[in-house]
Protein backbone atom coordinates (compact mmCIF):
# COMPACT_ATOMS: atom_id res chain seq x y z
CA UNK A 1 0.00 0.00 0.00
CA UNK A 2 2.84 2.37 0.87
CA UNK A 3 4.52 1.81 -2.50
CA UNK A 4 1.26 2.26 -4.39
CA UNK A 5 0.42 5.55 -2.70
CA UNK A 6 3.97 6.83 -3.07
CA UNK A 7 3.88 5.98 -6.78
CA UNK A 8 0.65 8.00 -7.12
CA UNK A 9 2.31 10.96 -5.44
CA UNK A 10 0.29 10.73 -2.22
CA UNK A 11 2.18 11.96 0.82
CA UNK A 12 2.45 8.89 3.09
CA UNK A 13 5.16 7.32 5.21
CA UNK A 14 5.91 3.89 6.58
CA UNK A 15 4.67 4.77 10.08
CA UNK A 16 1.12 5.42 8.86
CA UNK A 17 -1.67 2.88 9.27
CA UNK A 18 -3.65 1.80 6.23
CA UNK A 19 -6.52 3.99 7.42
CA UNK A 20 -4.24 7.02 7.69
CA UNK A 21 -2.97 6.35 4.18
CA UNK A 22 -6.51 6.19 2.82
CA UNK A 23 -7.35 9.46 4.61
CA UNK A 24 -4.36 11.07 2.89
CA UNK A 25 -5.67 9.69 -0.38
CA UNK A 26 -9.13 11.20 0.22
CA UNK A 27 -7.63 14.57 1.08
CA UNK A 28 -5.33 14.53 -1.95
CA UNK A 29 -7.52 12.96 -4.64
CA UNK A 30 -11.06 13.50 -3.38
CA UNK A 31 -13.85 11.20 -2.40
CA UNK A 32 -15.01 10.29 -5.93
CA UNK A 33 -11.95 8.19 -6.64
CA UNK A 34 -11.81 6.80 -3.12
CA UNK A 35 -14.82 4.50 -2.90
CA UNK A 36 -14.17 2.06 -5.73
CA UNK A 37 -10.79 1.18 -4.20
CA UNK A 38 -11.69 0.50 -0.58
CA UNK A 39 -13.33 -2.19 1.45
CA UNK A 40 -16.63 -1.73 3.24
CA UNK A 41 -14.93 -1.14 6.60
CA UNK A 42 -13.44 2.14 5.39
CA UNK A 43 -16.60 3.10 3.52
CA UNK A 44 -18.48 3.07 6.82
CA UNK A 45 -15.74 4.65 8.94
CA UNK A 46 -16.76 7.87 10.68
CA UNK A 47 -13.35 9.57 10.46
CA UNK A 48 -13.10 8.79 6.76
CA UNK A 49 -16.56 10.22 6.16
CA UNK A 50 -15.81 13.38 8.10
CA UNK A 51 -12.84 13.89 5.77
CA UNK A 52 -15.01 13.16 2.73
CA UNK A 53 -17.82 15.56 3.61
CA UNK A 54 -15.36 18.27 4.60
CA UNK A 55 -14.33 18.23 0.93
CA UNK A 56 -17.85 17.94 -0.45
CA UNK A 57 -20.79 18.13 1.91
CA UNK A 58 -23.16 16.81 -0.73
CA UNK A 59 -21.33 13.46 -0.56
CA UNK A 60 -23.39 12.87 2.60
CA UNK A 61 -26.07 11.42 0.32
CA UNK A 62 -23.78 8.44 -0.38
CA UNK A 63 -22.96 7.70 3.27
CA UNK A 64 -24.43 4.76 5.14
CA UNK A 65 -27.59 5.56 7.09
CA UNK A 66 -25.77 5.30 10.43
CA UNK A 67 -23.36 8.01 9.28
CA UNK A 68 -26.20 10.17 8.00
CA UNK A 69 -27.57 10.00 11.58
CA UNK A 70 -24.21 10.91 13.12
CA UNK A 71 -24.10 14.48 14.40
CA UNK A 72 -20.39 14.98 13.72
CA UNK A 73 -20.59 13.74 10.13
CA UNK A 74 -23.72 15.78 9.40
CA UNK A 75 -22.26 18.89 11.02
CA UNK A 76 -19.08 18.59 8.94
CA UNK A 77 -21.19 18.19 5.78
CA UNK A 78 -23.38 21.17 6.67
CA UNK A 79 -20.36 23.36 7.35
CA UNK A 80 -19.06 22.59 3.87
CA UNK A 81 -22.46 22.90 2.14
CA UNK A 82 -25.65 23.83 3.95
CA UNK A 83 -27.77 22.04 1.35
CA UNK A 84 -26.27 18.74 2.50
CA UNK A 85 -28.68 18.81 5.45
CA UNK A 86 -31.38 17.43 3.18
CA UNK A 87 -29.48 14.11 3.28
CA UNK A 88 -29.29 13.98 7.09
CA UNK A 89 -31.35 11.41 8.96
CA UNK A 90 -32.65 11.09 12.48
CA UNK A 91 -33.87 14.67 12.71
CA UNK A 92 -30.40 16.16 12.32
CA UNK A 93 -31.69 18.39 9.54
CA UNK A 94 -33.61 20.15 12.32
CA UNK A 95 -30.76 20.11 14.88
CA UNK A 96 -29.99 23.68 16.01
CA UNK A 97 -26.22 23.07 15.89
CA UNK A 98 -26.43 21.91 12.29
CA UNK A 99 -28.80 24.70 11.27
CA UNK A 100 -26.52 27.44 12.68
CA UNK A 101 -23.61 26.75 10.34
Amino acid sequence: LLAAFTKMGISVDEDMTAKEMWLSYVVDKGYRVFFPHTGSDLQTDKLVWVAVVQQNGMALQFAADDLRRDRDVVLAAAQQCGSALKFALGGLNQNPDCLMV
